[in-house]
């Protein structure tokens, strides 16, 4: 047999296995997140309707730029259907310590409590939690130790803020 007909068997054999899986695939339920489905909206205009509400502090700022990032990326909408209300909590624990108990290692937790409001209604339709852990060294230069908290804080929220709206794709794709 030539190389050119095992290269065809192999490819037919290929599409035969991918048409006996494609309807056991589909009969599973599997539907990507985003785009539209019959009788439904797209997430996709559902979370550009979102107006992320600004929180307070720097660290707040932070986690306010990672979500319009991740939720809206062209900005709050100009009429809001929803309005995310989102508090942040930072904690650090000390993971690495030398013989006089000084640290040489910090997890920097990052706990977002948000809830979802229609702004029409005012009324509370979702809300949930979520939380994210960055780590970072302590080194014997303060300035890279500085900017190695920063960074963890930053990884932190951009972390957050995926959760947040991964959350709530699902709370609108199940809402559908």
């Amino acid at each position: 047999m030539t190389p050119v007909m095992r290269h065809f068997r192999r490819f037919a054999r290929a599409i035969a296995i991918i048409s006996l899986c494609a309807p056991v695939v589909t009969a599973c339920g599997f539907q990507p997140l985003y785009g539209e489905h019959q009788n439904e909206t797209s997430v996709s205009s559902e979370l550009a309707g979102v107006e992320v509400m600004p929180i307070k502090d720097r660290l707040g700022q932070v986690v306010y730029n990672a979500l319009i990032n991740e939720i809206t990326p062209t900005g709050n909408p100009a009429s809001p259907v929803y309005q995310l209300e989102v508090t942040v909590k930072s904690d650090r624990e000390g993971l690495g310590f030398e013989n006089d108990e000084t640290a040489t290692r910090f997890n920097y937790t990052l706990t977002g409590k948000y809830q979802l409001r229609e702004v029409e209604s005012g009324k509370i339709i979702f809300q949930s939690s979520s939380r994210s852990i960055a780590a970072y060294n302590v080194v014997d230069n303060q300035f890279a130790t500085m900017t190695a908290r920063q960074d963890a804080e930053e990884r932190a929220a951009r972390d957050l803020s995926q959760s947040v709206k991964l959350h709530l794709i699902l709370f609108f794709k199940q809402r559908g």
